[in-house]
């Protein structure tokens, strides 16, 4: 079910849906004019197969109608016959997926609230960057999604996400915006905005 929605008129528009539905249900959301089915099922997972199923639902809910997901020969995802906002970016986590529509360019991600980002802390967090401790897991969760969130962005390969992108200090709430930085090659900020729910965070750009 369409879970959250939010757009800015003209620049971006972006949806999370909750997936309680089976593979059948959604299919019925989309209707007999749904097209790409027979590209979804090939070598997939049951699981792969609901969350792109859902991503067509929720896009369905924010444009009021079908629309086919192409690739560009790097595998990145487009909107061919969404002139306006072709740029589309996807991101799933446990019982969620998430889009985002932009111009040309934008990424978001949503990362499920659990413990395991305290693990690899060391391997996208660099000396450079902060952590509060007093709430470490939300901190560390919003850095790994927003840097997640510019990689796709930026939309290029060999991003190390440690070295090449920095995130500047801010305080975490339950929602709003901060800095992030990208320094393979000259210098890119992105305003990274994002929201804290009790089950997911979510980050994004545009």
């Amino acid at each position: 079910m369409l879970h959250y929605t939010k757009q800015e008129v003209g620049k971006y528009i972006l949806g999370v849906w909750k997936v309680e539905e089976s593979a059948g249900e959604l299919l019925s959301i989309l209707g007999d004019d749904f097209t790409e089915k027979s590209t979804l099922w090939p070598g997939l997972s049951a699981q792969r197969v609901l969350e792109r199923l859902a991503v067509r639902s929720l896009l369905k809910q924010l444009l009021g109608k079908n629309v086919e997901i192409q690739y560009t020969p790097s595998g990145k995802p487009y909107l061919p016959d969404n002139e306006k906002m072709p740029n589309i970016s996807i991101s799933h986590t446990k019982g969620y997926v998430a889009v985002l529509l932009s111009g040309t360019k934008g990424g978001i991600d949503i990362e499920q609230i659990t413990n395991k980002v305290i693990r690899i802390e060391s391997k996208f967090i660099s000396e450079e960057e902060s952590i509060i401790p007093e709430n470490k897991l939300t901190h560390l969760l919003l850095h790994w999604s927003a840097k997640e969130t510019m990689y796709k962005s930026v939309g290029e390969g060999g991003i190390d996400l440690k070295k090449h992108l920095l995130i500047h200090p801010f305080s975490p709430q339950e929602k709003g915006s901060f800095i992030g930085e990208y320094r393979k090659h000259t210098p890119q900020f992105f305003e990274i905005k994002y929201t804290v729910t009790p089950n997911y965070v979510l980050t994004y750009t545009y």
